[in-house]
């Protein structure tokens, strides 16, 4: 929704990997993010919306959330098993910002997507929390954006 067939965008993209594996292998304990509340009677109208939208390599399922103050939820989220889809892999930073730079689709610009998720984060204020990569993506971007 951040591109289209013919020039895909970039988007966040949450990878399944096997309890643990993360935390061990990258230094990680988990994922910092937001979580939503539906309406109890827009369920099932919401998650066909997202269903469709998250069609191109990406499954829903049920996992724990915790929040801020500690209490456990269960959520639905979506994410990629890593095979197949519209998921592109170990790209260059440059290559990236290349295509943010210039890809928009349906829900808009790939840039303006980078830019409020990195806003986003910032907003969260959660000291010692800074996604480098994402600032980085976002610096390169906005530089050829403005070529």
């Amino acid at each position: 929704h951040r591109g289209t067939l013919e020039f895909r965008g970039r988007v966040a993209t949450l990878i399944r990997r096997r309890r643990g594996e993360l935390a061990e292998s990258e230094g990680h304990s988990g994922i910092l993010g937001v979580a939503y509340v539906i309406p109890q009677g827009d369920v099932e109208k919401v998650l066909a919306q997202l269903d469709f939208r998250e069609r191109h390599g990406y499954t829903r399922d049920i996992a724990t959330v915790v929040d801020t103050d500690g209490t456990s939820y269960q959520s639905h989220v979506y994410y990629n098993a890593g095979e197949g889809g519209a998921c592109v892999w170990e790209e260059p930073v440059e290559t990236t910002a290349a295509v943010v730079a210039r890809a928009s689709g349906p829900s808009g610009s790939n840039l303006e997507y980078v830019r409020m998720l990195a806003h986003a984060l910032r907003d969260l204020g959660i000291d010692g929390v800074r996604d480098e990569y994402l600032e980085e993506l976002l610096a390169s971007s906005e530089a050829l954006e403005s070529h």
